[in-house]
């Protein structure tokens, strides 16, 4: 089914070999490789030599496995004061799409092709009312992580509120016999910022443009989805005549499920998603921070901060970070069993549960006090 859908979207024209028309670096800092479109998003596997990428198309890789199949951003602004759009672009996401109302100013890569900056001005035809800064470069403290640092310019005279998205659709293992299911996680923690979530493969980058829903505006965790995929939408407000507005996205790939979550912890994240074709195979990370929220307010816990094996009730779970409201919670989830206590401001959290058992993961969700 799905070669079918290919074959009638390559027919339409609305598949593109990304590589072809514009210009690719692959980014390698000996751990993660990652393949960045002048644009400013990763590489579409799909756009290039779907089903079987090499190595040096790569849009996300660790360890010589593949975890990003497409991948896209896009805005929309509009009018501070009278709420008519101004503007709007896209470019990547599902199936490879062909940038629109991009002009690419600037592409440049360190010579270690370890580092890229991306700019971008947005058009409406009559004048560019925007300028979008990607730069992508690796964290010396996590090797399994680049940074993508996003800045957004308004380059008009009015003032413009802008929401910006940014899709990812995750690589499926093609030699399993359900190839398109995987295992996927999200947490949209307690941005202010971040408006709309979802995991369904079919939306493109532009957020004006919502085709399909799955899991909308859902925290789930370890969830066995078809077609997997991320959707992120966020309100950045309004930015003025010639100033910015500015956040910041992570991606990452990890041996295993512990080394996925230290991560997280490290980067202190503000909303994630991720990925693994099995819980055992490696895991693909996307992160966000600077929108809003709260390192506290989503927090993957590892096995030594809380408490493993069989409990019995009442069990009292230690966890680090800033205080948290009286409406904070403390959410764990083992398979299908969810158990909820409140968290204190302390930053510890009391749970009354017999015969439950932590294994090796479960979520915080609070509030900073």
């Amino acid at each position: 089914m799905h070669n079918r859908i290919l074959l009638l979207l390559v027919l339409l024209g609305l598949i593109v070999n990304a590589s072809a028309q514009y210009q690719v670096v692959t980014l390698d800092n000996g751990t993660i490789k990652l393949g960045v479109c002048d644009p400013g998003y990763l590489r579409s596997l799909v756009a290039t030599n779907w089903p079987s990428p090499q190595p040096d198309t790569s849009a996300l890789n660790f360890g010589g496995t593949e975890g990003v199949n497409s991948e896209g951003w896009g805005l929309a602004a509009d009018d501070e004061f009278t709420g008519n759009p101004v503007c709007e672009a896209w470019g990547g996401g599902p199936w490879g799409w062909w940038p629109g109302n991009l002009i690419v100013t600037s592409f440049s890569a360190t010579p270690d092709q370890k580092e890229a900056t991306s700019i971008v001005e947005v058009t409406n035809g009559s004048e560019n009312p925007l300028e979008v800064k990607h730069t992508f470069t690796p964290l010396p403290s996590l090797p399994n992580v680049y940074k993508v640092d996003v800045t957004i310019k308004n380059l008009s005279s009015f003032g413009l509120k802008i929401r910006y998205r940014r899709t990812v659709v995750w690589f499926p293992d093609l030699s399993s016999p359900d190839p398109w299911t995987g295992v996927e996680t999200l947490q949209r923690g307690v941005s202010s910022k971040l408006i709309l979530t979802d995991n369904s493969y079919y939306n493109p980058p532009n957020p004006n443009w919502l085709w399909s829903t799955s899991l909308l505006n859902m925290d789930f965790t370890d969830v066995s989805v078809y077609n997997s995929a991320s959707l992120f939408d966020l309100d950045l407000g309004v930015v003025l005549p010639q100033d910015s507005t500015s956040f910041s996205l992570y991606y990452g790939g990890f041996a295993d499920v512990a080394s996925l979550r230290s991560a997280i912890n490290t980067i202190a994240a503000e909303a994630y998603c991720s990925y693994g074709v099995t819980l055992e195979s490696p895991q693909f990370l996307q992160a966000w921070t600077g929108i809003g929220g709260s390192a506290s307010g989503i927090r993957a816990l590892t096995p030594t901060e809380g408490v493993n094996g069989l409990q019995s009730a009442p069990v009292l779970l230690q966890v680090s970070g800033r205080g948290f409201d009286a409406n904070a919670k403390l959410m764990l989830r083992q398979g299908e069993n969810e158990i909820i206590g409140t968290a204190s401001q302390s930053g510890s959290a009391s749970v009354t549960a017999a015969g439950f058992q932590v294994s090796d993961s479960f979520n915080l969700r609070g509030v900073p006090a």
